[in-house]
C-alpha cells in the first residue's frame, strides 16, 4: 500500500477498504492477464489507413489499440470503433511482418522499412535499437495473444476496462484478460464500475503529474470485483449510459445497485464513495 494513500485515508476507513475488498473475487481469480504488444517504435510500426494504402500491404496489417484514449468511454471495443478510428485518420493498423523475408514484401512497403531501418531515436537507428535488434526480422513485431476483456492501465478521471469480443489487439498500454471458463465478460466489465473496486484502485494504483495513476499487473491482478452473472437488461443499460455519456457517478450508483447492494449498506456505499473521491482529489 502507498504511504501517500495511508496518509490520506484515516485508520477507520483503511480498515474499511481492506474488510470490503476481502469479500468478493480478485481478478487473478477470474482470468489470466497480460500485457498488449511491444512493437519497440509504435508510430512506425501502426500505421493509419492512408499509410496502409500507400505501402500496399493490406494483408500485413492487424487493427490495434494503441492509445487508452482511442476507447475512452467505450463499454466496447470491437471492429465498428476501429473503422470510426480509421476515417478518422487514427494511426490503428499493426504491421504484421514476423515470419516474412523481404522479398515477399511489396515494393513500398520494402523502401518504407528501408527508410524506418536508418531513422535515429536517441542517437540509436531504430533496426539498431535495443528491442528491433533482438528480432529476426528487425522489423517482425512479436504478436502476443489479446482478450475478451482489456484493461488500460493508465487513467485519469477513472480506471478503464471494456469487452473485446472480437479480440483486436492493443500495445501495452492495456492488460489483455483471457477470461476462466465460466466468466462472462459483459458481466465482469459491468461489475468492475462499482464503488468498491474503483475505490481499490485508487488506493494501491501509483499516480503521475497530471493526474494520471497507473497499475501494475500485479496491483490489478489483486484488485477485488462483486463478480456475478448480469441480465441483459442490466448490461444494456449500461451500455447504453456510456454511448450517452452519462456522468461517471450515474453509472456507479446503477452497477452498485445490481452488485455492492447486495451484501453492503447504503451508509458503506457511501463512505467507500468518499474513500474514492478523497484519492481522486490527491492526484489531482
Amino acid at each position: 500500500m502507498k504511504k501517500w494513500s495511508n496518509a490520506i485515508l484515516s485508520d477507520e476507513e483503511i480498515d474499511l477498504l481492506n474488510r470490503f475488498v476481502k469479500q468478493y473475487t480478485t481478478i487473478a481469480e477470474l482470468s489470466d492477464s497480460a500485457p498488449g504488444i511491444v512493437t519497440g517504435a509504435n508510430n512506425k510500426f501502426i500505421l493509419t489507413k492512408e499509410e496502409v494504402d500507400q505501402y500496399e500491404c493490406t494483408q500485413y496489417v492487424k487493427p490495434i489499440i494503441s492509445k487508452g484514449v482511442m476507447a475512452k468511454n467505450k463499454f466496447e471495443v470491437n471492429h465498428a470503433l476501429i473503422s470510426e478510428l480509421a476515417s478518422a485518420g487514427k494511426k490503428i493498423y499493426l504491421l504484421d511482418l514476423a515470419g516474412t523475408k523481404p522479398d515477399e514484401l511489396p515494393i513500398s512497403l520494402k523502401n518504407y522499412l528501408s527508410i524506418v531501418a536508418t531513422t535515429k531515436r536517441n542517437g540509436v537507428e531504430i533496426q539498431k535499437s535495443y528491442k528491433c535488434s533482438k528480432r529476426k526480422p528487425w522489423y517482425g513485431v512479436p504478436i502476443v495473444k489479446s482478450g475478451r476483456v482489456i484493461f488500460f492501465k493508465r487513467y485519469d478521471l477513472c480506471p478503464r476496462i471494456s469487452t473485446n469480443p472480437a479480440e483486436i489487439f492493443t500495445t501495452d498500454i492495456a492488460y489483455n484478460l483471457q477470461l476462466y471458463e465460466e466468466i462472462d465478460p459483459e458481466s465482469l466489465v459491468f461489475c468492475f464500475y462499482n464503488s468498491l473496486t474503483l475505490a481499490q484502485c485508487e488506493f494501491v494504483g501509483r499516480y503521475y503529474a497530471g493526474g494520471v495513476s497507473e497499475l501494475t499487473p500485479n496491483e490489478f491482478k489483486a484488485i477485488s470485483v462483486p463478480y456475478s452473472q448480469i441480465e441483459n437488461s442490466d448490461i444494456e443499460q449500461v451500455k447504453k449510459m456510456f454511448d450517452d455519456n452519462k456522468a461517471l457517478d450515474e453509472i456507479i450508483a446503477f452497477v452498485n445497485s445490481r452488485t455492492l447492494e447486495k451484501d453492503l449498506t447504503a451508509e458503506e456505499i457511501t463512505k467507500l464513495n468518499t474513500i474514492r473521491t478523497k484519492l481522486i482529489r490527491r492526484r489531482k
